[in-house]
C-alpha cells in the first residue's frame, strides 16, 4: 500500500508538474496569439471570439493579407517598369543639361581667370607702386635712423668713457666701503667691548650706591642717636647751669651773712665760713659750761678742758673751689646717661 501511494504520490505530482508545463505553454501561446492579432490589427476583434474562432480568424486574415501582396505586387512591377523609363528620359535631360551648364562653367571660368589675372596685374601695379612709395620712405627713415644711430654712436661712446669713469670711481667707493665695513666692525667690536664696560661701571656704580644708600641709612641713625644723646646732654647741661645759678646764688647769700666783699676766691669764702663755724660752735661750748653745772667743773679742771676741747686748725687751708663735688657728681650724671643711651640703642 505504501509503494503505491508512493507511486500515486509521485505520479499525482508528474501531473501537477505536466499540468504547469501545459499552463505556461498555453500562456505563451496565448501571448503569441495576442502579439500577433496586434500586428494583423485584429485585437479588438480577438477580444470577442474564442481561442479556435481567434486562430481561424488569424489564419483568414493571414490568407487575405497574402492575397493582397500578390495583387500589390503585380500592381507595383507595373508601376515600377513606368517609373524606370521616366527615370531614364530624366536621367538623359540631366545628363544633357549638365553638360550645358558644364560648357557655361568653362565659359565663366575662363572669363573669370582673365579678369581675375587682370585685377591681379592691377594689383600687384599698384601693390608695386606703393611699395616703391614705402621704400622710398623707408630710405629716408632709416637715413634718419642712420644719423640717429650714428649720434647715438657718439653718445654711446662718451657715456662709455663716463661708465669706465664711474667703474673706477665705483671700484674706489667699493674698496671706501670696504674699509668703512672694516672699521664699522671695528666700531661695533669696540661698542660692544664699552657696553659690557660700561654695564660692569653700572652694576658698580648700583652696588656702590647700594653701599653708599646704606651708609646713609646708618650715619642717618647715628645722627638720629647723636641728636638724641646731644638733646640728652643739652638737658643736663640746663641742669648743671641750673645748679650753678643756684650755688652762685648760695653763695653770694653766704658771702652778704659773712658781709665778704665780692668777688672773693672760694677758699677764703670757705676759711671764714669755717672760722665762723668755729666760733659758733666755741660760744655754744662756753653757754652750756656757763649754764650746766658739771661742765663747769671739766671746765676748770685744766687736763679735761684740755681734753674736751676742740682746737681748729687755723693753718688749714681749702684748696677746693667750692663746686668741686658739684661738678664730679654732674659728670658721674653725665657719664651715667651715656652708658644708658649707649646699651638701650644695643
Amino acid at each position: 500500500m505504501e509503494a503505491r501511494l508512493h507511486k500515486a504520490d509521485t505520479e499525482i505530482t508528474a501531473c501537477e508538474l505536466h499540468r504547469d508545463g501545459l499552463k505556461r505553454d498555453k500562456a505563451t501561446f496565448m501571448n503569441f496569439l495576442d502579439r500577433l492579432a496586434r500586428a494583423l490589427n485584429m485585437d479588438e476583434i480577438s477580444h470577442d471570439l474564442g481561442v479556435e474562432l481567434h486562430t481561424e480568424s488569424l489564419l483568414m486574415r493571414a490568407e487575405q493579407l497574402a492575397r493582397l501582396e500578390s495583387e500589390k505586387l503585380v500592381d507595383k512591377t507595373a508601376m515600377v517598369y513606368q517609373l524606370q523609363r521616366r527615370v531614364r528620359n530624366l536621367r538623359e535631360q540631366l545628363q544633357r543639361k549638365e553638360l550645358h551648364l558644364d560648357l557655361l562653367r568653362r565659359k565663366l571660368s575662363l572669363q573669370e581667370d582673365t579678369t581675375k589675372a587682370k585685377c591681379l596685374l592691377q594689383q600687384e601695379r599698384d601693390e608695386a607702386n606703393v611699395r616703391v612709395k614705402k621704400l622710398v620712405k623707408q630710405v629716408d627713415r632709416l637715413q634718419l635712423q642712420l644719423a640717429e644711430a650714428k649720434s647715438q654712436i657718439r653718445e654711446l661712446n662718451s657715456q662709455l668713457a663716463e661708465a669706465a669713469d664711474y667703474k673706477i670711481t665705483a671700484l674706489e667707493r667699493g674698496r671706501k666701503i670696504e674699509d668703512l665695513q672694516k672699521r664699522l666692525i671695528e666700531s661695533e667690536a669696540l661698542r660692544t667691548k664699552y657696553n659690557r664696560k660700561v654695564q660692569l661701571l653700572k652694576d658698580q656704580v648700583r652696588t656702590t650706591g647700594e653701599t653708599i644708600e646704606q651708609e646713609r641709612t646708618i650715619n642717618e641713625h647715628s645722627i638720629q642717636l647723636l641728636r638724641d644723646e646731644l638733646a640728652r646732654i643739652k638737658e643736663t647741661l640746663g641742669e648743671v647751669q641750673r645748679r650753678e645759678a643756684q650755688l652762685q646764688s648760695f653763695k653770694h647769700s653766704i658771702a652778704k651773712i659773712l658781709g665778704a666783699p665780692m668777688p672773693m676766691p672760694d677758699y677764703e669764702l670757705i676759711s671764714r665760713l669755717q672760722k665762723l663755724v668755729d666760733a659758733h660752735h666755741d660760744f655754744t661750748l662756753v653757754s652750756r659750761r656757763y649754764d650746766d653745772p658739771a661742765l663747769r667743773l671739766t671746765a676748770r679742771s685744766p687736763t679735761l678742758g684740755s681734753r674736751g676741747a676742740r682746737t681748729p686748725d687755723r693753718s688749714l687751708r681749702y684748696e677746693d673751689s667750692g663746686y668741686a663735688d658739684v661738678a664730679a657728681d654732674i659728670s658721674d650724671d653725665v657719664d651715667d646717661d651715656m652708658f644708658k643711651t649707649r646699651t638701650g640703642r644695643l
